[in-house]
């Protein structure tokens, strides 16, 4: 008797399996690529800490070059593919900071009362001209090309490099010293 009894309920299960089979098939694969869609941004486009200290935030990347970011206050940006560019909701208010892990080449406008700064993950840099280039990444160094106007960067331990037009550096974030680049193209 017990015999028929689990056969019974092993017909009946099957008779609605197909039905659950499918829902919880479904229901695995849609956690599998969520899984897979959160580990895969948090390994390969992390926001590094340092671009985490202002909130709110408004983040702008994976731009083309040849597609310009314009700032509130008239500043473009060209942000190499793969580049994490933020800056604060209050930019042009109370600051001009913005924060960079990347490549971008920048043309500021100049304004005495408000300047713009370039948070770096170990540096940072008071743009005191216009246009310039810069490279900060994973690697342990910057590069820092200026075309026009000037720039003041700031080293690890408070050290820093004036930059005039023309003029390009190399700065090792592990021995915390500028090298000038003689020639450069972005």
């Amino acid at each position: 008797p017990k015999a028929s009894v689990y056969t019974l309920n092993r017909d009946k299960l099957k008779t609605r399996n197909p039905v659950l089979q499918w829902i919880s098939i479904a229901a695995v694969v849609f956690i599998v690529a969520g899984a897979l869609f959160l580990f895969r941004n948090s390994i390969f486009s992390p926001v590094p800490d340092f671009m985490r200290d202002a909130v709110p935030m408004v983040s702008i990347e994976d731009r083309s070059d040849s597609e310009p970011v314009e700032l509130e206050d008239g500043s473009r940006i060209w942000l190499k593919p793969g580049s994490q560019f933020r800056y604060d909701q209050d930019f042009n208010k109370e600051n001009r900071i913005v924060y960079l892990h990347g490549e971008m080449f920048a043309h500021v406008v100049f304004d005495a009362d408000l300047p713009f700064l370039v948070r770096l993950e170990d540096n940072e840099i008071s743009v005191l001209g216009t246009s310039f280039y810069v490279r900060s990444d994973k690697s342990n160094r910057v590069v820092v090309q200026v075309q026009e106007g000037s720039l003041l960067v700031k080293g690890i331990n408070g050290n820093e490099q004036k930059l005039q037009s023309g003029q390009a550096i190399s700065y090792d974030k592990t021995k915390d010293t500028f090298q000038s680049i003689e020639e450069m193209t972005i």
